[in-house]
């Protein structure tokens, strides 16, 4: 990995849970939900690049950009993003291009903006609502890219944080049929539990660094006993991206740093890095010291943008 696009998208990661609005707690109400059109072009990302029937599709989600919203109308706090909203597009755009980086380089890149859940929404008592419209939002995104763009190519699912919840819900909405045009699921830094397992076939933790039909699926911290519940705790799945293995066998990143898979906890364990740089102070209260949750896309970009290549063309 160089080392100045590691710590160049890490700069990104953290710079996107930095920006807010000073939230007043005791003026905080829901708005009212109108559903994102998504037959508009500006409410998807734009990469500048035309489709290209002979590449695989990447639907990919966002994670969490947004710590707080205030709502225009009434000033006070929304739990959903608000998509008019220049600063917080800004903030989506910057995490958008790491994608891009990672998921553009070998197919086509399609990703919705969406009303997602706040950071503040996660901690609230109007978390269900705020679910219900990000939620709502990836579902009709994704039937939309299915009805007018997919064309019937087949395709990949990959999110990160909330984003990794987004794709879990759509393994639970999608019908066999566009399943079976799905090459795998990426569901970075967030959980698959064994009620999903149960309730949905699509579901199949991923062996190595080439099955199909699969989920792929890992959180990363220096313990279990500074994992985020809120992304890990009933997880059932976790492959190490730098090996694509689930041994146990520590895999090296790069000279100083080591990944190792705790099967016991679903979990990779990272030594070697510095984990104050991956909890900065201002939110502590969201990612203990010790988890890497703010580097999962960052830390395991290039084997992520290589792996996306070995799954999709596989005689190449």
């Amino acid at each position: 990995m160089h080392k100045s696009l590691f710590f160049g998208s890490l700069i990104i990661l953290l710079f996107l849970g930095c920006k807010h609005h000073c939230v007043n707690d005791e003026t905080t109400e829901t708005t009212s939900y109108i559903p994102t059109d998504y037959s508009l072009s500006t409410n998807w990302y734009q990469n500048g690049k035309d489709i290209n029937e002979n590449l695989i599709d990447v639907f990919y989600i966002l994670p969490t950009c947004v710590i707080s919203s205030i709502d225009t109308n009434t000033n006070k706090e929304s739990f959903t993003a608000d998509l008019n909203n220049y600063e917080q597009r800004t903030n989506m755009n910057r995490s958008y291009e790491l994608a891009n980086y990672i998921f553009a380089d070998s197919a086509n890149f399609f990703a919705p903006y969406y009303q997602q859940i706040t950071l503040n929404g996660y901690f609230s008592s109007e978390y269900d609502s705020a679910r219900n419209t990000a939620m709502s939002e990836i579902k009709r995104s994704f039937q939309y890219y299915l009805d007018h763009f997919n064309q019937g190519r087949n395709f990949i699912l990959a999110g990160f944080s909330q984003g990794g919840q987004g794709v879990v819900e759509l393994l639970h909405y999608m019908s066999d049929e566009t399943f079976r045009n799905m090459l795998a699921a990426y569901v970075i830094g967030y959980k698959v539990t064994k009620e999903d397992t149960i309730s949905s076939n699509h579901f199949k933790a991923a062996q190595n660094e080439t099955d199909l039909g699969v989920v792929i699926t890992y959180n990363t911290s220096s313990s279990p006993e500074t994992i985020m519940p809120l992304v890990h705790t009933g997880n059932l799945f976790c492959i190490n991206p730098v090996s694509w293995s689930t041994s146990e066998e520590p895999a090296y990143l790069n000279d100083s740093v080591t990944i190792t898979l705790d099967n016991t906890n679903h979990l990779l364990i990272l030594h070697g890095l510095d984990a104050q740089a991956f909890s900065p102070q201002d939110l502590s209260q969201y990612f203990p010291l010790g988890s890497y949750h703010l580097g999962e896309l960052t830390l395991y970009q290039e084997q992520l943008k290589e792996n996306i290549k070995k799954r999709s063309y596989p005689k190449q």
